[in-house]
C-alpha cells in the first residue's frame, strides 16, 4: 500500500486561512475542516514515476506533500492538526491542567478542549505582530507565556503540562524563559514539545542549550511531519550540568 495525500481533505482544511481571512467562524466550522487523516492509503503502482521536475512543472499531477507545507504555511499553519493525532494527544492529557504557552491560530488548543481537555492558552502577539499567522479562532489572552504563568499563579493556578508547538527557529530565546518559569511554578512539571529536535527548524539556541528532547512514541507514532520537516512529540527536560 502507499500513503498519499487526500486532497478533498486538504483542500476542505486549507479553507481556513488564518493569514488572509478576518472572519470569526463558529467553532464547528473550524472543527468540521479538520480531518481524521490528511492521508489515504492505495495500491501502489510499480509503474508511476513522478521526477521532481513534474511535480514542480506539471500543475495537473496528484498533490504533492511539498505543496501541502507551502500552502499550510500561507495559510498560517506549521503544524496542522488531524485527528488521528490530536485524538491520543488529548487522552494523555487529559485529568491535567494544560497551558498551550505558543497558540498562534489556536486550532490545536480548540481541538482539544473540544476532546475534554482543561486547556488554556496564550500567545504574545497576533495580527501585524505575529509573522506567522494574523488571526485566530477563539479568544485566547494575547500574552506572552512567561507573563501568563507568573499571572496565573498569582491567582492559585498552577499548570501540570505546558504545550510548546514550534516555537521560532533560532528565537529570542523566549521558549527557554518560558520553560524555567514554568518548573519554577511546578517543578514536577511536563513539558510537552512539538517541533524539531536541536539543529532543526524550531526553538532557540538559548532553549537547547538548557533543555533536552525525549521522543514520546506512543504519541509521535500517530504524528506524521510535513514534507521536509522532521518534527515530533517530544518530552523537554532541563539539561543537568
Amino acid at each position: 500500500m502507499e500513503k498519499e495525500l487526500d486532497e478533498k481533505n486538504v483542500k476542505k482544511f486549507l479553507e481556513m486561512d488564518f493569514k488572509n481571512d478576518p472572519e470569526r467562524h463558529e467553532i464547528d466550522w473550524y472543527l468540521e475542516r479538520v480531518p481524521n487523516s490528511f492521508y489515504t492509503y492505495k495500491e501502489k503502482d510499480s509503474n508511476k514515476h513522478i521526477s521532481a521536475l513534474d511535480m514542480l512543472f506539471n500543475k495537473d499531477m496528484i498533490l504533492t506533500p511539498c505543496d501541502f507545507h507551502m500552502s499550510g504555511m500561507k495559510h498560517g499553519f506549521y503544524c496542522k492538526p488531524s485527528w488521528d493525532w490530536i485524538n491520543p494527544i488529548a487522552d494523555y492529557l487529559k485529568g491535567k491542567k494544560v497551558l498551550d504557552v505558543m497558540a498562534g491560530n489556536g486550532l490545536i488548543s480548540l481541538c482539544l478542549k473540544h476532546l475534554g481537555v482543561d486547556v488554556d492558552a496564550c500567545d504574545r502577539a497576533i495580527g501585524e505582530d505575529n509573522k506567522y499567522t494574523n488571526y485566530r479562532c477563539w479568544d485566547f489572552p494575547i500574552i506572552s507565556g512567561e507573563k501568563y504563568i507568573e499571572d496565573q499563579k498569582e491567582k492559585g493556578i498552577v499548570y501540570d503540562t505546558i504545550l510548546m508547538i514550534w516555537p521560532e527557529y533560532d528565537g529570542d530565546g523566549s521558549d527557554k524563559k518560558i520553560c524555567d518559569l514554568f518548573l519554577e511554578s511546578n517543578p514536577n512539571g511536563e513539558i510537552i514539545f512539538i517541533g524539531e529536535d536541536a539543529g532543526g527548524c524550531t526553538g532557540s539556541n538559548a532553549f537547547f542549550d538548557s533543555y533536552e528532547l525525549d521522543w514520546i512514541s506512543e504519541l509521535s507514532n500517530y504524528y506524521t511531519p510535513d514534507w521536509g520537516i522532521h518534527d515530533g512529540i517530544y518530552r523537554a527536560s532541563k539539561i543537568r550540568k
